[in-house]
């Protein structure tokens, strides 16, 4: 008897911890998926209760994409909006990773923009960025972009490029670019809303 007291206190603290007494519309989805979770806990039906929690976390997976998805730049004079998309993705054996990204068109010119957390790599592209060897490649140049620093390698002959950057150690962005210019690709990236950014969790 003592032990399902316990048991339910438990459960009722884990309940207060996830869901406020108040929860804004958006939430009340992921709110629902924690109340079953916890039922089917109570019900001693525990693999329902995991699934439960699984679509739990991909609720919060897919809130993450969005928010990340509202930091992409929403645009240049000139452009249009292609293409914009927010995802997880379960990478085999190396984990979730979230992203979002944006395409733009002007004219024959495209450029596609881009932002990752959670990227299983990301200590790689570090490393990659910031290797003396990258600057040995043509067309390949560090730039300070909002006190981050960017890789960018662009071929004036295909008017062709990508710059890639790490921001708050966390995030990825690259932006791609053909037929526009590398100021085109720079002002991309300095378009993304870094401020957001840093909030966001």
């Amino acid at each position: 008897m003592q032990k399902t007291i316990l048991k339910n206190s438990a459960l009722t603290v884990l309940i207060g911890l996830f869901l406020p007494t108040a929860l804004p519309a958006q939430d009340a989805g992921f709110a629902d998926v924690l109340k079953k979770a916890v039922q089917h806990y109570e019900a001693g039906k525990l693999s329902d209760a995991e699934r439960q929690l699984q679509l739990a976390q991909q609720i919060l997976r897919d809130q993450r994409a969005l928010n990340l998805k509202a930091c992409l730049p929403t645009g240049l004079p000139g452009w249009s909006i292609e293409n914009s998309d927010s995802q997880t993705s379960d990478i085999p054996f190396l984990g979730v990773q979230v992203s979002a990204s944006r395409s733009f068109t002007k004219d024959t010119s495209k450029v596609e923009t881009s932002i990752s957390a959670d990227t299983p790599l990301l200590q790689q592209f570090a490393a990659l960025l910031n290797s003396p060897l990258m600057n040995l490649r043509e067309g390949s140049r560090l730039e300070q972009i909002n006190g981050e620093i960017a890789r960018v390698t662009y071929n004036p002959e295909e008017r062709s490029g990508e710059l890639m950057m790490i921001v708050s150690d966390r995030y990825l962005i690259t932006v791609k670019g053909s037929d526009t210019s590398r100021e085109d690709i720079i002002a991309f990236a300095k378009a993304f809303d870094f401020e957001t950014l840093g909030k966001t969790k």
